[in-house]
């Protein structure tokens, strides 16, 4: 077994050899030991197989330097466990990865915590996504940057 000490001293490049089920297989303790490089490092296969239980764990730094193919692996009970801090943190290439399907399925309390450039950020077939309680949440904070055709996707006049 690995513990939070061993963590510590994996190297990039042992990070990426890591397994799906090894991935799987860690606990929240050692997820958050884990840097933002040997996040950035793990194969989205590995990503893929992240928990609604592990993910609060990793740091809002790790979850910051998810590459866009990495965000897209992960599942929606994943997604939807991101924590406040965690999504403010994504970035705005890997916001914009995100399938319409996982777009829709962030909670409306998360939606809330999206920055004006993250949703700068979504196309417009993304913000078509949202239903209208998703929509009725988005503040003009966070509209503020959105282009017409992205306004008129949301249905809101500009």
């Amino acid at each position: 077994a690995i513990n939070a000490l061993d963590i510590n001293v994996i190297y990039t490049y042992q990070a990426a050899a890591l397994t799906a089920v090894q991935v799987q297989a860690l606990t929240t303790g050692q997820l958050g030991e884990l840097d933002p490089e040997q996040v950035a490092a793990i194969a989205s296969e590995g990503i893929a197989q992240l928990s609604a239980a592990q993910v609060p764990a990793l740091s809002s730094d790790a979850i910051g330097a998810l590459l866009p193919n990495q965000m897209t692996a992960m599942t929606t009970a994943a997604l939807n466990a991101l924590t406040s801090d965690q999504l403010i943190s994504i970035s705005t290439d890997a916001i914009a990865a995100l399938s319409t399907e996982q777009v829709h399925k962030l909670s409306d309390a998360q939606l809330g915590y999206l920055t004006a450039d993250q949703l700068q950020a979504m196309d417009v077939l993304q913000l078509g996504a949202l239903d209208s309680n998703q929509v009725a949440v988005l503040t003009s904070d966070q509209t503020v940057k959105l282009s017409e055709a992205q306004m008129a996707a949301l249905n809101l006049s500009s």
